[in-house]
């Protein structure tokens, strides 16, 4: 048990997969690694054997931590769709919205916290896991803006996979930290 969740054998932390998955490409992409979006899966929302299976949407700028991230939810039967930044994902909402947005806060073009304050603004039952490395605006502590501004969890990088599952389980249950 690691920070009071139960963690998978073997599952370990996100930093120590970013190195195994690079040079792997997804199916479709074919080596291009510049793409900023990237369906993972077909499946559509429901429950498979009591599991649940929902959309999500992973929004990371670093492509390493979003393929861990996209692979671990995946392997939990999720649909995973990725972005490279809060633009590209707010225009992907547009046409599928997902069950949960796993969401950067450190982010160019448009930031996390941006993306939580339109999402709160448009899609006000969003469930938004916020991860970061941590850090600041200012004086404040940019974790703790994404709680203020309705996150249902918030995962300080690096963070145990397991950590993450039980995040986005929470999320599609409706529950907060």
């Amino acid at each position: 048990m690691t920070n009071g969740c139960r963690q998978r054998p073997g599952i370990g932390k996100i930093s120590d997969h970013i190195v195994k998955l690079a040079g792997e490409c997804a199916p479709g992409v074919a080596g291009d690694t510049r793409t900023p979006v990237r369906p993972v899966t077909n499946v559509t929302s429901g429950t498979i054997k009591g599991l649940t299976v929902a959309n999500i949407l992973v929004i990371d700028d670093e492509e390493g931590v979003r393929q861990v991230v996209a692979k671990v939810l995946e392997r939990e039967g999720h649909d995973v769709v990725e972005a490279s930044d809060g633009k590209v994902a707010l225009s992907l909402m547009r046409d599928n919205l997902p069950d949960v947005v796993v969401c950067d806060l450190f982010m160019p073009e448009m930031d996390g916290v941006e993306v939580l304050r339109k999402l709160r603004r448009d899609y006000p039952q969003m469930s938004v896991v916020a991860i970061s490395g941590g850090g600041y605006q200012g004086q404040v502590q940019l974790l703790d803006v994404a709680k203020t501004l309705g996150a249902v969890a918030v995962l300080k990088k690096p963070f145990e996979l397991g950590e993450l599952v039980a995040a986005v389980n929470r999320a599609l249950g409706g529950e907060n930290d």
